[in-house]
């Protein structure tokens, strides 16, 4: 059964939008939420989902928490275009 969920209903303020947002909307957003899941593609071409901590810094990057030598950081090094999934 795949129901849809009317606006009223309370779970509605959790439906994912198209809403396109400046930098200052974006800190916004993420601002208190550290918890992130970080996409990257492996040498092979399959993507690598982590669980990763992260945050915005004074000049509005994200940044991610984590240790040189983790297959994500390889990652990054070879392919900059990464995903960021905010929680």
């Amino acid at each position: 059964m795949n129901a849809k969920i009317s606006r009223e209903d309370p779970r509605a303020g959790y439906i994912a939008s198209n809403v396109a947002v400046d930098r200052d909307g974006l800190a916004e957003f993420v601002s208190g939420k550290h918890r992130w899941v970080l996409a990257t593609t492996r040498s092979d071409g399959r993507p690598q989902l982590s669980l990763v901590t992260g945050g915005m810094t004074g000049d509005g990057r994200l940044a991610v928490a984590t240790y040189p030598e983790r297959a994500k950081v390889g990652n990054i090094r070879r392919n900059p275009a990464v995903s960021v999934g905010v929680m």
